[in-house]
């Protein structure tokens, strides 16, 4: 975490505050369980790394609602299942951002 200008702004000041049980589950869950159970994802990005991504730009609501269908979507056969033009050449990993379900541009 980065401290400079900490007491500049209200603002700054509640986000360094402000703890989110999501965010503080998803960094336990990536930094600890997953290494441990050797989960490894399908897609680009990983599901927990989509997740908190998804709860962020656009609402704990839908983002809970785009987790949950993630996870039922990252199995053994989602590389088979997705379309061919979402399928990364390099990695071969599935393309899907957050940014793929804003209704608002």
């Amino acid at each position: 975490m980065h401290c400079t200008n900490i007491g500049s702004s209200k603002e700054s000041t509640s986000k360094i505050f402000k703890f989110n049980p999501f965010d503080w589950a998803l960094w336990v869950y990536k930094n600890g369980l997953s290494e441990q159970i050797s989960a490894n994802c399908e897609f680009e990005p990983s599901c927990s790394t989509f997740s908190l991504h998804a709860l962020h730009e656009l609402g704990y609501l839908k983002g809970l609602f785009l987790t949950a269908d993630r996870l039922t979507r990252c199995n053994g056969n989602a590389i088979f299942e997705a379309p061919k033009y979402l399928i990364t050449k390099d990695h071969a990993k599935i393309k899907d951002y957050p940014v793929y379900y804003r209704t608002k541009h």
